[in-house]
């Protein structure tokens, strides 16, 4: 093949690529889950330079224990069974031993997880020449619950499985460690695959099978498949099943730079053909499904034909000859790509499957035939892909909303799911952009946090391409994606060819798509800010607050719902447009179809006419819903409280909560205490500040209030507080690492009515305390750890305490270990004789009102007076022991057993205290030592929990057995307010 110099435009003046060839033998021992081969790769320098060495992945060794690159990512992302995995489920390669020309080598490992190998090369290999690089290689084949390569029971999925040259291109080598976050780049070549295996198994492979017995096999079933009406799970396909005979399988391939296959004893297979929109050539379409999913394969022909179809329309032909789908145990997402053969995981409906099929298959024009480095530049591959997915559902089905395919579902309308199918990608984006954890579309795969590797790299790029797409028009973005792919079709592209490519065809300057925006944080906020009307124009005032510039979209919409869309050029900050003033115009909106996300879009339109030209419409929704179209949304639901205090609190509550955090939120639970005949609840309101730049992420300023009755009638009356919140959230210097620290600040205000004793009367009594305390956590799945420094100060008393946790994780099990917490408090101050105030063992008097109880100031001896919660020193049942006015440190061992639900917990602490002895002197002492031990009973843990007491230091022989039983119900979780700020990556 001639040496690819000076081909295209200037971007290619210099371009090269190298070329290999494959011929492989390769034979699956079922019994033993293992691969035996042999491949010979001819390797041709197409580079100016010459290579003294060559780099070969080794990509199975990524299974072979937990220190290798994979595991520890797939910890980071939340994942730990490759980290605790028994080896008998963990893979390997290994029996390789490579010659160059036949001629043994002293090959050797450049990582310590092995996945890399350096072949020197005793003679440089000088430009246009090429050697013959052999090995044998053996393969254990992984459990397939990890990722990509694996056996689950009998069926086979055998990815990145082979020795493979790492790419060299004009950046120099390319060698990387195997990761489930960030897939693959790799050489175009040529493939000759022989795969010998048990006759009863079926192939789903890359390339066109050779093998004229097994077509008519396939062909055979494809026609029994295509008969059947329903499948039966655990049915298996009708031929003959010799076990014990082997056949080998040939498959050949050009222009691809991967090979993988799939083989299983129970596909059922259909088939079918596409005709091409351009060049009018058919390919075939295969697709091998078991019977489990079998009801929702049963149109898998036409996923694909429609897939290959509105592709190639827009992007290009489809260049090779078959493209082929399989049904498998998939570990990795819902789909794998590889040339010419996808792998598919777990279905879930028809639509949901259609639309994996689609983007899977897709993959062939970004990954396949357009090699980007998907390391490096994932966007490339999946973003664009997931543009493609986006405009092939708006096609296919243009009605389709967030829930649903088919717009006609009654309940499309709760949480607004009756929004565009394309909302569920700004959703998702918005979600993480809101609270401050965007990241920039042009960043290494790894580099991503697991949400945003989807909420940014598949989503973000997806609107964005979506919105390129409508500043250039239909005809002219299709004319520079084609051009892309004719012009960067079997090459290895770089943003910056991509670019080129769409400047050049366009004409226009697309900087501030390729270079600003693919590497801005910023949140969008276009706003129009108001009108100058003359008497034959309109002249609209933008703004585009955000770092990059931006082309906007302005329509005029008209009083009979039509409208005329002008598009400003690209601008940030302040921008004037000027328009021919029309009568018929109702109002002016920028991004009249919300192609573009924006942090809201309540000041993005206006009026021509009336007093209020900015008002936003009202709209009322049940529970909780994600942004609407241009509304003021209240959110509403009943609400339903008991304590032993107020007992049954009907009411409503009302909020503005989102799932993310907004500029501004607010909520108001109000209920009516049917034993008081008062009004009890609760309500807050938060402002959100976000810091794009630097090292802030966020600061909230929050107030809430509650107000509840508090103790036996006569005794207690309600009581209301009142707190004022500040908490300010750093950014992590890595996004990957999971630790955050914050700072905060408060002020609480109680006011508590109770009975004085000397008058006879109930009085109010009011207390103030300010606090300070850091918190810093480390999130992680396997060794979690938490700080909380703390200061508090009353006029009568300051103190500081320090709470530190740790969790040793034992296994795969959730929640499975040993947690260990230290903590210690000291007065710095203290002139109170109260002691409410004291560090306490197993008594929370929570005269700050920040715990929601069932039963406060109760002195019955009802299970709900036994509710406790996680303060001090957190001892689970009662203690004798004095009090802390001086001091307290406590230690907390908890131990899960058998599961997550039950715990084991010891805990042992000392008190230093101060009090007047017989002779009237103030002495400072020090408890004996306490401790005691028991069980927990985690129904929800953390959240809902009951302790049983086993063995303890204090004597409680005047309590019965099942009067030390006590409980922990952390109502405070049951709050809206709780919402923005709750991560849903950790579930």
């Amino acid at each position: 093949m001639p040496v690819l110099y000076g081909v295209g435009s200037n971007a290619q003046d210099n371009y090269f690529q190298q070329r290999v060839s494959y011929d492989i033998q390769v034979t699956l021992n079922v019994k033993e889950k293992s691969l035996t081969g042999f491949e010979k790769i001819v390797y041709v320098n197409q580079s100016p330079d010459y290579l003294s060495y060559i780099k070969f992945h080794l990509w199975p060794n990524a299974y072979k224990d937990y220190r290798t690159e994979l595991s520890k990512q797939l910890v980071e992302n939340n994942d730990v069974s490759l980290h605790f995995a028994p080896p008998g489920e963990r893979g390997y390669i290994d029996m390789v031993d490579f010659k160059v020309n036949n001629q043994p080598v002293a090959w050797y490992f450049e990582d310590v997880s092995q996945e890399i190998a350096v072949i020197p090369l005793e003679k440089p290999l000088a430009p246009g020449d090429s050697i013959i690089i052999s090995t044998p290689f053996h393969v254990k084949i992984p459990y397939g619950r990890f990722s990509r390569l694996g056996h689950t029971g009998n069926d086979f999925q055998i990815t990145q499985w082979y020795p493979k040259p790492a790419v060299y291109d004009h950046k120099g080598w390319h060698d990387m460690p195997y990761l489930d976050q960030g897939e693959f780049y790799s050489e175009f070549g040529d493939f000759k695959v022989a795969i010998t295996l048990p006759d009863h198994y079926l192939v789903a492979a890359t390339g066109e099978l050779k093998n004229e017995q097994e077509k008519k096999r396939l062909l055979k079933l494809a026609e029994n498949t295509r008969q059947k009406l329903k499948f039966i799970p655990g049915e298996l396909p009708d031929f003959p099943a010799d076990t014990s005979a082997v056949k080998t399988l040939v498959y050949e391939a050009k222009n691809v730079h991967d090979f993988a296959w799939f083989a299983s004893p129970s596909y059922f297979v259909l088939k079918g053909e596409v005709t091409l929109p351009h060049s009018k050539r058919k390919v075939e379409l295969w697709s091998y499904f078991t019977a489990r999913f079998g009801n929702l394969w049963k149109n898998s022909i036409e996923y694909l034909h429609d897939a290959i179809y509105y592709y190639s329309l827009w992007n290009g032909d489809y260049p090779y000859p078959q493209m082929t789908a399989a049904d498998g145990a998939l570990s990795a997402g819902a789909g794998m790509e590889y040339p010419m053969v996808t792998v598919i995981g777990s279905a879930v409906d028809v639509f949901s499957l259609e639309t994996v099929i689609m983007h899977e298959v897709g993959h062939n024009w970004f990954y396949g035939v357009l090699g980007s480095n998907e390391r490096q530049h994932p966007w490339m591959d999946e973003g664009v892909n997931s543009f493609n997915e986006l405009r092939y559902i708006e096609t296919k089905y243009p009605n389709a909303t967030i829930a649903s395919k088919d717009p006609s579902s009654g309940f499309t309308n709760i949480f607004n799911l009756d929004q565009p199918h394309r909302f569920q990608y700004e959703w998702i984006y918005t979600y993480t952009a809101a609270r401050n954890e965007d990241q920039p579309i042009e960043l290494p795969a790894n580099e991503f946090s697991p949400i945003n590797y989807g909420a940014i790299v598949y989503s973000k790029t997806a609107l964005m391409f979506n919105y390129l797409r409508h500043y250039l028009g239909d005809t002219l973005f299709d004319r520079c994606m084609q051009a892309y792919f004719r012009r960067w079709q079997f090459k290895h592209p770089y943003p910056e060819d991509m670019q080129q490519v769409f400047e050049e065809t366009s004409g226009k300057s697309l900087k501030w798509f390729y270079n600003d925006l693919f590497r801005s944080t910023y949140f969008a906020d276009l706003k129009i800010k108001r009108i100058k009307t003359n008497d034959s124009t309109r002249t609209l005032i933008l703004y585009n607050k955000s770092d990059f510039a931006l082309p906007v979209p302005i329509s005029a919409v008209r009083f009979n719902g039509h409208y005329t869309t002008f598009w400003t050029g690209p601008f940030k900050g302040r921008y004037e447009i000027t328009l021919p003033k029309d009568s018929s115009v109702k109002k002016y909106v920028v991004d009249y179809h919300m192609y573009f996300p924006q942090s809201g879009r309540n000041n993005d339109f206006i009026h021509t006419k009336g007093l209020f030209k900015r008002m936003t419409s009202l709209s009322f929704k049940p529970i909780m819903g994600m942004q609407e179209t241009r509304k003021y949304e209240i959110y509403y639901f009943p609400a339903i409280g008991y304590n032993l205090n107020d007992r049954i609190m009907p009411g409503l509550w009302l909020h503005n909560v989102r799932p993310y955090p907004q500029n501004f939120e607010w909520m108001i639970a109000s209920m009516w205490s049917i034993k008081n005949n008062t009004l009890t609840g609760f309500a807050g309101v938060r402002k959100n500040i976000i810091f794009e730049q630097g090292r802030f992420k966020r600061l909230y300023i929050q107030t809430t209030t509650r107000t509840f009755h508090a103790g036996l009638p006569g005794i207690y009356g309600p009581y209301w507080k009142i707190s004022p919140l500040a908490r300010l959230e750093l950014k992590p210097r890595n996004s990957r690492n999971g630790k955050s620290l914050a700072f905060n600040t408060r002020m609480v205000y109680a006011q508590q009515e109770e009975k004085n004793f000397d008058t006879q009367q109930m009085e109010k009594k009011s207390q103030i305390y300010y606090e300070f305390f850091i918190d810093y956590k480390k999130r992680h799945p396997i060794d979690p750890f938490n700080f909380v420094w703390k200061i508090q100060a009353h006029r009568q008393f300051v103190k500081t305490s320090m709470d530190v946790s740790f969790f040793f994780r034992y296994n795969e099990k959730p929640k499975h270990g040993l947690s260990i917490r230290y903590f210690l408090g000291a007065f710095l101050y203290n002139q109170s004789n109260n002691p409410v105030y004291d560090f306490q063992f197993s008594q929370n008097p929570d005269y700050t009102f920040d715990e929601i109880y069932l039963a406060r100031n109760n002195n019955t001896n009802q299970i709900f007076n036994r509710q406790i919660a996680p303060v001090d020193a957190m001892f689970r049942t009662y203690v004798t022991a004095p009090t802390g006015n001086q001091w307290m440190s406590a230690v907390n061992l908890a131990s899960t057993f058998p599961n997550m639900f039950f715990q084991f917990y010891l805990n042992a602490g000392l008190s230093g205290y101060e009090q007047y002895n017989n002779r009237g002197d103030l002495e400072s002492l020090v408890s004996n030592p306490v401790w005691e031990t028991g069980m927990s009973l985690r129904i929800i843990p953390d959240v809902f929990e009951f302790y049983f007491p086993i063995a303890q230091s204090s004597n409680l022989n005047a309590l019965k057995y099942n009067q030390r039983i006590r409980f922990m119900l952390n109502l405070k979780l049951v709050n809206p307010f709780q919402i923005p700020n709750m991560d849903i990556s950790l579930f």
